[in-house]
């Protein structure tokens, strides 16, 4: 039996289609439009997380830190972010955070 981390992981793999390093690049169904800025995907195990490809090294990596503090309260630090690129314009919570 497969483990909810590894759920996760078919799951993302499943909605968007995969660039050079694990980079999110389009929703993997017509009509392919271009994919969010970042997908976390959180299980009791850990969270799975993509990046869009279009996602700047620097944010990433401010990204990736506040990430790996495995604090359940870093969503406002992860909008304050992705606020640094640009306007957030959706922000979808459900069992997975998902901004574009």
């Amino acid at each position: 039996m497969l483990s909810d981390l590894e759920l996760m992981e078919l799951h993302v793999n499943v909605l968007f289609k995969h660039g050079n390093e694990n980079r999110v690049t389009v929703v993997n169904e017509p009509p392919y439009d271009v994919a969010l800025r970042i997908f976390v995907g959180g299980t009791n195990l850990g969270s799975v997380v993509r990046y869009s490809k279009m996602l700047d090294a620097s944010l990433v990596k401010k990204l990736e830190q506040v990430i790996g503090t495995n604090s359940v309260s870093y969503l406002g630090e992860l909008i304050n972010i992705l606020s640094i690129d640009r306007q957030i314009n959706n922000l979808w919570i459900g069992p997975v955070y998902v901004w574009d």
